[in-house]
């Protein structure tokens, strides 16, 4: 039963950040937490959350959202968030 709980949550924490640009993890982390550790939601969640914005910022617009400046700063912060989940569910012996 908590497995369509979760998937609600999501699903529903993915409508509200298509709707308004945010709010995925907002909405979502204090309800998973009911099932979950802090240390084992958010990876997921940050990697759901830079899927769901790269789908958005890939869609065909009538107009450019972006220019071609734009495109590297999007990679560069989508890569680094990458680094530093990783980074944060190693043990500390391994990072430091």
């Amino acid at each position: 039963m908590p497995d369509i709980w979760v998937f609600l949550v999501i699903i529903f924490s993915s409508l509200i950040k298509g709707i308004t640009g945010f709010g995925f993890a907002l909405f979502s982390f204090p309800l998973l937490l009911i099932w979950y550790s802090p240390k084992e939601i958010i990876p997921v969640l940050m990697i759901c959350n830079l899927i769901a914005s790269i789908l958005i910022v890939v869609q065909k617009k009538e107009h450019k959202l972006l220019d071609k400046n734009a495109y590297f700063l999007i990679e560069a912060g989508g890569l680094f968030t990458i680094a530093g989940v990783i980074a944060s569910v190693l043990p500390p012996d391994i990072c430091w």
